[in-house]
Order: C-alpha cells, then structure tokens, then sequence
C-alpha cells in the first residue's frame, strides 16, 4: 500500500515541478500541494502503524534543558557535542557518513544551567516516513526543547539553504513545526 501513496507522491511532485506558476496555472498548483499534503499524511499513519520504530532512543531528560542537534550526514554534529562539552562526551568522529547510529548526550553548563545536548545520526529525505532510523531521531527531535539544525557551508563559503529547506520540511512533513505559535484559542460564555 505505502508503495502506491509514495508513487503518487512522486507523479504529484513531478506534475508540480513542471507547472509553471502564473495566474491560470495557482489553482491547480495549489490542489497538488493539498493532494501531496494528504498523501504524505497518509504515509506517516501507514509508516507508523506498523510494529517497531518511531519510539525515539529513550533518552532521559536531565538538566534545565535539552537541545536536539539535527543534520544531514557528516555537517559536524558529534564534532560540535564534543567541542560544547569540553571533552566530557566522546561521541566518535570519522570521515564517513553515520558515525554515529544512536543518541549521544552530553551535559554543557552555562553559569548555573545545565543544559542537555542530544548528537543525533543524520537524517536523509524521507525521515518522516521512517527511513534511515527517521522516526526514532525525529522522536528524540520533538521532546527537544530547542531544534539546532547544523548545516554546512559550500565549497564558496556559502550558507546551503537548500539543505536547511530540506530539513524544515522533514521536521514539517512529521508534524514539527518550527517557529510557530499555538493558534489563540478562548472560549466564550
């Protein structure tokens, strides 16, 4: 089943990439992103239904606060962990992609707080659905208090906003919205 939703996502996103937006063209560019939204829903509740994954790494929260490092493979996760908690965490560090296979915690302290910082494996497209361990890191993602997602820079200098777009909407397709607010919500007599 998931094999049919995930086909039609890949016609709907090819459709869309090929629609040129102008004036005649937005209302059925709006009805495929409401059409991909739907079957990406639907993909989650069929990945999740199934037995195993997505409970996180089990991770017990200590400190005032925790902080979930989030990136591709290999941008420097586990280096910056090490560096932030002077040598007190030794998550491993190789020039290979996923050094590093389950959550790391490390404790940084800050004057009087102490806050809990999680190396998490890298993420590939797709962590929504589940693949590469995604459900587990984006359930170690959500319990966060503060998301730091780590990019890195091109061989230019640059800043790749391409990968941080990537990423935000991993986080968005699995429910984590990022700066945003509740919506305000009274009830009236």
């Amino acid at each position: 089943m998931s094999e049919k939703v995930e086909d039609r996502i890949k016609e709907l996103e090819e459709r869309l990439a090929e629609t040129i937006p102008n004036k005649s063209t937005q209302r059925s560019i709006n009805y495929i992103k409401a059409q991909l939204a739907k079957l990406r829903e639907n993909l989650i509740q069929i990945a999740s239904s199934k037995k195993g994954g997505g409970g996180g790494f089990g991770i017990k929260k200590s400190g005032d606060a925790q902080v979930a490092f989030i990136g591709f493979p290999s941008v420097g996760k586990s280096s910056l962990l090490n560096l932030l908690t002077e040598g007190d965490t030794h998550s491993k560090v190789a020039a290979y992609d996923f050094t590093t296979i389950t959550a790391i915690p490390g404790m940084m302290n800050i004057e009087d707080a102490k806050i809990q910082l999680i190396d998490l494996p890298g993420i590939i497209l797709g962590a929504a659905t589940g693949k590469g361990k995604g459900k587990q890191v984006l359930g170690a993602v959500r319990t966060a208090e503060l998301i730091l997602i780590i990019i890195c820079f091109r061989e230019d200098g640059t800043i790749n906003f391409l990968d941080l777009k990537k990423i935000r909407n991993e986080l968005n397709n699995a429910g984590i919205r990022l700066n945003s607010r509740p919506s305000r919500i009274s009830i009236k007599e």
